[in-house]
């Protein structure tokens, strides 16, 4: 199908797949965030990583999403710094409804309180850009400023909060310092919305990577109809082996490691 006869994003008919179809590589993006550090939840264990995982809407392939782990120039307080990247491409009856590779990057830096992002930017691979995002968290000003889908953005920061792609690194820092996920707080576009994490059990998993013992862990926003189960592998430094995700109940998407390379 050429470009210009896929069907329009804003039309009514097309709108629930549509959003379905970029929660299930959003949700990819968000999550393969985790392969950004090593065991140790230390800044200087931090080391290049890289990763691929597939996604899967309702039973068929969605896409892949590549990850990128990099050191970045320090700031003007001398802290170490990190740049993350991620790139899923869609696939199947996803490439019709998204333009085309979806990229994520974060710059973030650890604090005693974990992970603390400093800029955020995503693209929807189009030259349109009402679905970009981009932030900038100034914590000495306590604001976060930018612009969602062509919107500004002037939000206050508070202690803890998180972007699409640090929100999962604080999971696994919380999960290396051997303590409780519980409630987190995330800013998605031009609003902040909270994450509640309960443990779910233990399972042993065949996987690319060979068989893992992992923990489980359910994560849901309260009053919504979507939950989120995800399998953390502890030797993989409590790496995200698969998620499934589903909405009233009926399965959504679910997402697996297919490579890890340190």
């Amino acid at each position: 199908m050429l470009p210009g006869s896929r069907p329009a994003l804003h039309h009514h008919a097309r709108k629930r797949p549509v959003l379905d179809l970029a929660l299930a590589l959003a949700l990819a993006l968000s999550l393969t965030a985790l392969t950004a550090t090593a065991a140790s939840p230390t800044a200087e264990s931090l080391t290049p990583h890289s990763a691929r995982f597939a996604v899967k809407y309702r039973g068929m392939d969605a896409g892949t999403s590549d990850t990128r782990l990099e050191t970045a120039a320090p700031g003007p307080d001398g802290r170490l710094r990190f740049s993350f990247t991620n790139r899923s491409v869609p696939k199947g009856l996803a490439a019709l409804f998204l333009p085309g590779t979806i990229t994520q990057r974060t710059q973030f830096t650890y604090t005693a309180d974990g992970v603390r992002p400093e800029a955020y930017r995503l693209e929807d691979g189009s030259h349109n850009t009402s679905r970009d995002v981009r932030l900038d968290f100034d914590w000495a000003q306590g604001r976060v400023t930018g612009v969602a889908e062509d919107k500004p953005v002037d939000l206050p920061l508070s202690v803890g909060l998180q972007d699409a792609l640090t929100i999962s690194l604080q999971v696994r820092w919380l999960l290396q310092q051997g303590r409780s996920p519980q409630r987190l707080v995330m800013i998605e576009k031009d609003q902040t919305k909270d994450y509640d994490y309960v443990f779910a059990g233990h399972e042993r998993l065949n996987t690319a990577l060979g068989p893992l013992d992992t923990v489980i862990w359910r994560s849901s926003r309260p009053g919504s109809d979507r939950i989120t189960r995800t399998w953390y592998a502890p030797t993989y430094g409590y790496l995200p082996v698969k998620a499934e995700q589903t909405r009233r109940g009926q399965p959504l998407m679910s997402f697996s490691v297919s490579s890890y390379q340190p």
